[in-house]
């Protein structure tokens, strides 16, 4: 019985995942950025989020193996775009200007503006 109410849960966050974060990003990162799940730059520092542990099972199931499926994909994962990798995959493309931006009425996105 447990094992079919964590599954219903896992799949209800997938959906919510795949709606509101994907669906929000694009949106936002078309007008003014880009956002993306808020991530730290050490595995140290994602494990004080006490909803770490799904967020890293929703990068092995979902985000990094749709990542991956792509070519040349980076497969960053959930939680493997801090705004350290943010900045260098900017530069790396051509942007050099970077701002870590934060809104206070979302805690559980990091949003970035990047410019050339």
């Amino acid at each position: 019985m447990f094992d079919n109410f964590l599954i219903a849960i896992i799949l209800m966050l997938a959906l919510y995942v795949s709606y509101w974060g994907v669906g929000r990003m694009s949106v936002w990162a078309t007008n003014r950025g880009i956002m993306d799940i808020r991530s730290h730059d050490t595995y140290a520092e994602n494990l004080e989020n006490p909803v770490a542990a799904m967020m890293y099972g929703f990068s092995v199931l979902y985000c990094m193996s749709s990542a991956l499926s792509k070519p040349d994909g980076a497969g960053l994962g959930t939680l493997g775009f801090p705004p350290a990798v943010c900045q260098q995959m900017g530069a790396e493309a051509g942007f050099s200007s970077f701002k870590f931006l934060e809104y206070e009425d979302d805690p559980f996105n990091n949003y970035f503006e990047l410019r050339p």
